[in-house]
């Protein structure tokens, strides 16, 4: 097991042995007393690993260098992630390349990245889906929302042979895009009162809990939800059973 000294940094468990695979150890030192590693006895490297500074050995397995390491940040995936600036010198660095995806299921490309994150330029589709990920929980942080409101249809669904009436359609951007949920429920209706309109609360990735409550509550307050008209209702019997 390889462990945190609370002294001075990374040390390896007396009676074990471990291995650093294309792993980055840095953010634990300050120069003076503290460092990154605290001892490297049974270390063993595969790969290439990087640290900060010279306390976890330098070899070909363990190269000295500032990884340039962004901030921890929801970067998709089940968990925060501290990412790499695209002037890391981990980008494709890594070798012996034997897992198959990141710590966000990002799949490795054919040259990995050294670390759990995997780096992908801005213009991939990947990084687009990260980038609006950032955006969201950026904004719901300054505002300090719980959710995004609006209409699940931009307009109503026209007449079947109107060619010229704008045409409605479903979101297709927020929840496909950044992967975070959302929960349509009714807020009205069109046509006459006969076609049902919906709302959609959209919030943070695992914020399912306050979706429902909202949804929930804003079903009870307004009760937009009934039967159509042209549907007869359901006849109710009872039963009874005897032994």
């Amino acid at each position: 097991m390889v462990e945190l000294s609370l002294v001075t940094g990374l040390r390896n468990r007396p009676d074990s042995f471990r291995r650093l695979l294309n792993s980055i150890i840095a953010r634990n030192g300050n120069g003076m007393s503290h460092f990154d590693c605290y001892d490297t006895a049974g270390f063993t490297y595969v790969g290439v690993n990087i640290a900060d500074d010279p306390s976890c050995g330098q070899n070909a397995g363990m190269v000295v260098l500032d990884p340039r390491l962004e901030l921890p940040a929801n970067n998709g995936g089940p968990a925060l992630t501290v990412g790499l600036s695209p002037q890391s010198g981990a980008i494709n660095a890594g070798s012996s390349c034997s897992v198959a995806t990141d710590q966000r299921f990002v799949p490795r490309d054919g040259q990995c990245d050294i670390g759990a994150f995997e780096w992908q330029p801005a213009t991939s589709s990947v990084r687009a889906d990260l980038l609006m990920s950032q955006a969201v929980n950026k904004t719901m942080d300054a505002m300090k929302l719980d959710a995004f409101v609006y209409p699940t249809w931009s307009n109503p669904p026209r007449l079947i042979g109107d060619l010229n009436s704008p045409h409605g359609d479903n979101s297709q951007f927020y929840s496909p895009t950044t992967g975070f949920p959302s929960i349509q429920v009714p807020m009205s209706y069109t046509r006459g009162g006969r076609l049902p309109a919906g709302i959609t609360f959209f919030g943070r990735a695992w914020a399912e809990p306050t979706l429902i409550k909202l949804a929930y509550s804003y079903e009870q307050a307004t009760h937009h939800r009934h039967a159509p008209a042209t549907t007869p209702p359901l006849v109710i019997s009872t039963f009874s059973t005897t032994k």
